[in-house]
């Protein structure tokens, strides 16, 4: 079951986004320890910008997707995803000005990256739900 959602959710994420945030993975780790003071700065600042274009709930589905895909490699893994609610509707073109801005070699790009990859996430729970 791991094996088909992670299909799914790299059908869904773009693979820009998925190389830009391999590559920032350790500078992003541990509360973005990587970045100095005014990246970090500049990071939450963009995350905040867009936050407050987001379905308002997703952060908490978010949370309980990740909860859930800690589980990944046991048996109970596609039980838990399948208990999880269904994530809220994604805005009209969200994605795409995402995907725009996604490009953008700064903190804001990178931002709207990390939004893109929760959103992916969003989009291979609904299709992995619809094909069980």
């Amino acid at each position: 079951m791991a094996e088909i959602f992670a299909g799914l959710l790299f059908a869904e994420v773009p693979p820009p986004v998925v190389q830009r945030l391999q590559t920032m993975n350790a500078v992003l780790a541990d509360n973005m320890r990587g970045l100095d003071d005014v990246g970090r700065n500049n990071m939450r600042e963009a995350l905040a910008r867009w936050s407050c274009r987001l379905p308002e709930g997703l952060e908490s589905w978010n949370h309980a997707f990740v909860a859930a895909m800690a589980h990944v490699h046991e048996a109970k893994f596609a039980k838990l995803l399948r208990q999880l609610p269904d994530p809220p509707p994604e805005p009209p073109g969200l994605w795409e000005t995402l995907a725009t801005q996604a490009t953008v070699p700064d903190e804001t790009g990178l931002a709207a990256c990390l939004i893109l990859y929760d959103l992916g996430c969003a989009r291979a729970f609904l299709a992995f739900k619809r094909s069980a």
